[in-house]
């Protein structure tokens, strides 16, 4: 994903040095920043997500930049390697050891904040640098299969933390530590195998009721907060059941293999573009048809009231081992679910319509910009530009100006859910704006 992603932004076509900040950008706009309440996530996961503390940020520049092989470590202060990336303060947000990221390119160590979002002059003052590499890029027959790939794929798969360090020891005058500590499951090394379950490839051999990050990590994509609180906290069989299956909406939506969002980062923009549109059309009419219903909100506080006396009812004869009363509690749930939950489903169905609307609307701006972004990359490194391209860069800013102002106006209902996105989509619509006026 990373090197279609990097090949997408045309990094390679460019000047080394320029690779990183052109890379640092893409992160800061793909990623809009969020606070995490776990441990990090793997940058891949984290890309489709969209969404990233600045350690997260952190993880997905590393991995980019090992698709354009430039060296990369984390920056931070001296004591950083034995602080943790995370804690178990419930809510908190997360800590971080580290300030910063460096690219070495020519001998000389670029730094970018991306907790801020800003490349730095200079490394801060008194820092230090720690090389990281992932586990899986750490097997030495990797150099075989990159050897054979490189033709027809070109992907990076091996990493040479050894020559790394020696590299930014040559630049740096000390050669800095391999941060690699071997209790933290948040730290770049481990992230990815202590994140997966062992069915996919990780380390995590779960207990089947035990609650683990990758389920933890597909819950966090759902916008619970558009739902009632009695809803988010009801601890009803049915209620649960309902809550999956709107989060494997969601999961599919946003984190599936190949999804719209995953191809907008490969760099297919045409594809995503018709995609997303009909995904809008689909949730406009969706919600204009849940507009029609009335009495939505009292249909759903009775719809609780009522769920908790019958799933009570079911679970007492369950535990009683009562035939008879469980044959009863079983009509009523039937009756209930067939009558009783029209009012609710169509509920459902208007946040569903609502959220899939504004995903969609953010996605669709998000590509419109990224091919702005790479006109406009292609202009500013033109030896002679054309005026024609000039023009039809403009013309690619306004219309990523317009489909952020329609994101912005058409979803005010969501900005207090979200307003990291929402402060995110206001920053690049003010960039689209002043490059669509030539500024």
């Amino acid at each position: 994903m990373f090197r279609d992603a990097v090949r997408a932004m045309e990094a390679d076509k460019y000047p080394k040095a320029d690779q990183p900040g052109i890379v640092f950008a893409w992160v800061t706009r793909q990623i809009w920043p969020k606070d995490r309440e776990m441990p990090p996530a793997p940058p891949g996961f984290v890309a489709r997500r969209g969404s990233g503390d600045g350690l997260e940020r952190a993880y997905v520049f590393l991995a980019a930049l090992q698709q354009l092989g430039i060296d990369a470590c984390l920056i931070g202060p001296p004591d950083a390697g034995d602080k943790p990336t995370f804690t178990q303060t419930p809510g908190a947000a997360q800590p971080s050891p580290f300030t910063a990221v460096g690219a070495l390119v020519d001998g000389k160590v670029q730094a970018f904040d991306p907790w801020k979002g800003e490349p730095l002059k200079a490394m801060p003052e008194g820092a230090k640098a720690f090389v990281v590499a992932p586990l899986s890029g750490l097997s030495p027959r990797l150099c075989v299969v990159e050897k054979r790939l490189a033709e027809s794929h070109g992907v990076k798969l091996l990493a040479k933390p050894a020559a790394t360090r020696k590299a930014f020891g040559a630049a740096l005058g000390a050669e800095p530590a391999v941060w690699n500590p071997p209790n933290d499951i948040g730290a770049y090394t481990r992230v990815l195998a202590s994140f997966l379950p062992h069915a996919e490839g990780g380390l995590i051999v779960a207990r089947p009721d035990e609650f683990t990050r990758y389920q933890a990590f597909q819950l966090d994509v759902v916008p619970w907060g558009m739902f009632p609180p009695a809803f988010r906290s009801a601890n009803l069989d049915g209620v649960r059941e309902i809550q999956q299956a709107i989060a494997g909406l969601f999961v599919s939506f946003i984190l599936k293999p190949n999804s719209d969002h995953e191809k907008l980062i490969r760099g297919q923009f045409n594809e995503v573009t018709r995609s997303l549109s009909q995904v809008r059309e689909d949730a406009l009419r969706a919600k204009e048809l849940a507009d029609r219903e009335t009495g939505l909100d009292a249909a759903v506080a009775e719809w609780l009231r009522d769920a908790k006396v019958v799933y009570a009812e079911l679970s007492r004869a369950q535990r009683r081992n009562d035939p008879v009363a469980l044959s009863e509690a079983q009509a009523k749930l039937f009756e209930f679910r067939k009558y009783k939950s029209a009012k609710f489903d169509a509920y459902v169905g208007k946040i569903g319509a609502e959220q899939l609307l504004l995903e969609a609307t953010y996605l669709i701006a998000l590509c419109k910009h990224e091919l702005a972004e790479r006109q406009q990359t292609r202009l500013e490194h033109s030896k002679e530009p054309n005026p024609a391209d000039a023009k039809a860069a403009r013309e690619t800013w306004a219309t990523a100006a317009e489909w952020w102002d329609q994101f912005r106006l058409q979803h005010t209902r969501a900005e207090e859910l979200f307003p990291a996105r929402f402060e995110q989509a206001r920053k690049l619509h003010a960039r689209a704006e002043a490059k669509a006026e030539g500024k």
